[in-house]
Formats: structure tokens, sequence, C-alpha cells
């Protein structure tokens, strides 16, 4: 298997592109060839690693990068200007403590936005930036105060809010656009810099530290009814036993109907931290301890393990996977960054291969202050390579006959000669499983062949598309939630 080409920035300073793309989990390739560089570090050293999400919105890739938002049309393989596409002006600092987070893709009442979120100048409040296409524009969170934004970490959507959790202050959060509802979810004393989200079976889990000192263990809760509930009171304890957590980067991930934690530590009778992994099956739709499983030995290579062998890992080390939906929703591949010590910030690429083979070493990244997009909803904006195809669902609503689909296509105007599939999820997880599609299409000379739309001319967005999803068919009801991805290949 080969990583598809992730998007990240780069936070070194002085004559380095801002935008890469990781090439076969072993590589970097700057994007466009000429890049933009950049005179000054990404914000606050090395650690902020949640900050500068780069990703792909309709025909265009953005990168926020302290108080500038850089834009390329993906297209040309041009950035839109040499100077940033938009600057923000209000915010608190525009130096290495520019404290924000984003971009994120959401969907804000049928129309596909990208969201952000920063700390306003002289204020005691976070605010968010939302761009639907065309305007960019700000918005107070009423009722947040700064260190929302101080030190932020990896941000999930789910229902329609965006959660997130603050360093400082050690609070989780959630943002809801529709109202502009700004609530504390949680105040608990923890170091959430390390905090991961993932959605299995329709519940939101998060990991987190039990404290804000290491060593520490680490615990996983759930949301239910606007509050954190336990899930898993100590991780290790329902497997081989309780891990030490000495404040790597931990990653939660759903895929293929579980729950996978990726971690780094220890347990007893072990001396030298390493790579740990975990596997959480549902019982009544829930995870717990008792349905916990250790898969160390299993997948982790002898390198990566803790033990008695220093492997090399920091305190510091940080993992983050992430699941190719793009390429095969139906049968998705999973893959990693790892870095073992973020102070020498040299990255390795790794493949995983099932519960019970080994974690494939793809090679060594070697690159200096890589950002990772951090994000989860299983859509095709990680990625982007020259000439490649995408499509974006700009609006659903639901008419006599089903739910009618309106998209867009990206990236080779002129012929049309495209194939577009859906897909869809009840359960707020990435969409894996084939729309039934009836009615007939519209758009261009677009039309519909059982379950898939031929004869799309992936036009750069001139034209806007229709499909109807017969939703009732594959097990939705009215007034029920659904999310929708698209598929487009030649």
């Amino acid at each position: 298997m080969t990583a598809p080409p992730l998007l990240c920035a780069r936070q070194q300073n002085g004559s380095n592109a801002i935008g890469y793309r990781l090439l076969a989990g072993t590589g970097l390739s700057a994007i466009p060839a000429s890049g933009v560089t950049i005179s000054s570090s990404l914000e606050a050293g090395t650690g902020n690693n949640n900050m500068n999400n780069m990703v792909r919105y309709g025909n265009e890739v953005f990168v926020w990068h302290r108080n500038q938002i850089y834009k390329i049309d993906t297209s040309g393989d041009t950035w839109s200007t040499a100077s940033p596409a938009y600057t923000v002006s209000d915010m608190e600092s525009t130096t290495s403590y520019a404290y924000h987070s984003g971009l994120y893709n959401i969907s804000i009442g049928g129309t596909p936005c990208l969201i952000g979120f920063y700390t306003k100048a002289s204020t005691n409040i976070s605010k968010a930036l939302v761009y639907n296409g065309s305007t960019w524009t700000g918005t107070d969170m009423t009722g947040s105060q700064n260190w929302t934004m101080w030190n932020p970490t990896e941000m999930i959507v789910y229902r329609g809010v965006v959660f997130g959790a603050a360093n400082y202050g050690a609070k989780i959060w959630s943002w809801n656009p529709d109202g502009n509802i700004y609530t504390d979810v949680d105040s608990t004393n923890r170091d959430e810099f390390q905090i991961s989200w993932a959605v299995l079976g329709g519940e939101l889990y998060l990991v987190r530290g039990t404290g804000n000192s290491v060593p520490r263990n680490l615990i996983i809760q759930r949301l239910s009814s606007g509050a954190l509930v336990t899930a898993v009171a100590t991780v290790g304890t329902g497997s081989t036993g309780t891990l030490t957590d000495d404040g790597g980067r931990s990653e939660l991930v759903a895929f293929g109907g579980s729950l996978y934690l990726f971690c780094t530590g220890r347990i007893s009778g072990e001396t030298y931290d390493g790579l740990r992994v975990y596997k959480y099956t549902t019982s009544g739709g829930l995870i717990s301890s008792s349905t916990e499983s250790d898969l160390t030995s299993s997948v982790v290579p002898t390198g990566w393990r803790p033990g008695a062998v220093d492997n090399g890992f920091a305190t510091n080390a940080s993992i983050i996977a992430f699941v190719d939906y793009d390429t095969n929703p139906v049968s998705p591949s999973m893959y990693f960054v790892l870095s073992k010590d973020k102070t020498s910030l040299s990255w390795l690429g790794a493949t995983w291969n099932g519960d019970s083979s080994l974690i494939t070493e793809d090679g060594t990244i070697g690159a200096y202050g890589l950002v990772f997009t951090q994000t989860k909803d299983g859509g095709g904006q990680r990625w982007w390579t020259e000439g490649s195809l995408n499509v974006q669902v700009t609006g659903l609503s639901t008419g006599t006959g089903g739910m009618s689909i309106s998209y867009k296509a990206y990236g080779a105007s002129g012929s049309s000669d495209k194939t577009v599939k859906f897909y869809y999820s009840f359960n707020e997880e990435p969409p894996v499983a084939q729309c039934t599609l009836t009615g007939s299409a519209t758009g261009g000379s677009s039309s519909r062949n059982g379950n898939q739309i031929d004869n799309v001319d992936a036009d750069d967005g001139v034209t806007t598309y229709t499909a109807t999803w017969d939703f009732l068919t594959d097990g939705g009801f009215i007034g029920g939630r659904a999310n929708v991805k698209a598929r487009i290949k030649e």
C-alpha cells in the first residue's frame, strides 16, 4: 500500500516553502514546486502541531500561518498571490504566540465552509473565523476566554458542533456556529495538549491524561448529554496492565468498527517508553475497559516497542494516524507519521496491516518541523497532487423521492467523462456505505447509471450537479442525521 499525498505545513525558519505534501510515506514535495518561502517559524516553537492544518477546499488548498492565510489554486499549481490571500487583522499577537487553530472543513446551514479559531486582540475572548467560498467572517465566541486558543489541541466537528480543548486552563469546550453558542464542557485540571478525538457508533470519545504532570495515566471519556463520562478509567487495566504515559501525543481513531488508541509509554516490567497500541470493541454500543485488547506485541515493530531496550522514544514523542477513506471508502487503509523525539523532529512514515501483522516502516521523512493535518471526517480534503480530481458536496435537501445532493467537480475541465459515487453514514462516522440513487441526474451532460453518476465534467466548480439519494431505502428516516461524501474518478 502507498500512502496518499498528505498535506502538511512546515515550521522551520527561512527559505522554506510553507506548503508540502507527503509522498508515499517517505518523502516531501513542496507545493507548488517553487513554493512560497516564509521568513518566520510557525507559532510558538515546535510543540503546537494542531495550529496549522493545511486543507483542500473545492479546488484550492489553504494553510494558516500566524495571522496570514495562504491559498493555492490546485488546477494551476500556483499560489493565488505572493502575499497572503487573507490577513487576520485583530489577532492578539502576530509573533510566535499568534495562537490559533485551523483550518477545518465544516457544513454551516448546508453550506460547506472552512473554520478556524484564534485569540482576539485586547480582549478576553476567542474568535471564530469562517470562509464560505468567497468571504471570510470573524465572530466573537460569546462566553469564551482567550486561553481557549492557547496551545490548542486537535479539534473535531460532531453533529455540527466544534469540540476542542485548551492547554492553559485545561478546559474542554464546544462552539455551535448555529446561534454562536460557546459552552465549557469540562474544567478538570488536566494537560489537554495531547488530547485526541474519535467517533465510533455515533458516540464521541476523547483520550486525555489523568493529570497535568507526568508520569501519568490515560483516560478515555465519552460525551453524554453534554457532559463527559468515563468510558475507560485507566488505559491498560483491561488487558496487560496500567499504562504509564510520559507526555507523548496519543492518537484515538475509529477504524473498521473498532476504536484504536496509539500512544507512547510503558507498563510494569518495561524500563523504556515505546509505541503501544490498544483496541476497543463495543458491547451494548459502547467501549469499556472490559472490551480492551493490547495489540502491542502483535503489531509494533521491534525498534518501536517499549521494554528493556531504549529505542529512542522521548517524553515528547508523537504519533498521528490518518485513514484514507477517499481512495476506497468501502475498504479504507490506515497510515501513520511518527516522531520518537519532537526535539529533533525527524518523522517516520508507516502503514497499518491489521490486528495481527506488524506495522510496516515505510521510511524516514526526515523533515524538520512538520505540522500534519489532523481531521477525521473521511473526506479527500487532506490529499492533493497536480491534476488530481476533487468533488465537493455543496448542499443536501429532502424532497419528493429522496434527498437531493448538490455537488461540484474540480480538476479536469473540458471532458464529460468522469464518474461520481456517493457514500453515507448515519452515525457521525466517515461514510463507507454507497448511496442508493434514484431519479434523474441534473447538471451538464451528467446521467444516472444505477448508483453512480456518469458523464460529469470536472469543470472547476462551474456547474452545479445534482443527484437524488434514496435514503429511506438505505435505512435513513425523516428528521435523522446523515454524513454524505462524494468520490470522483475517471
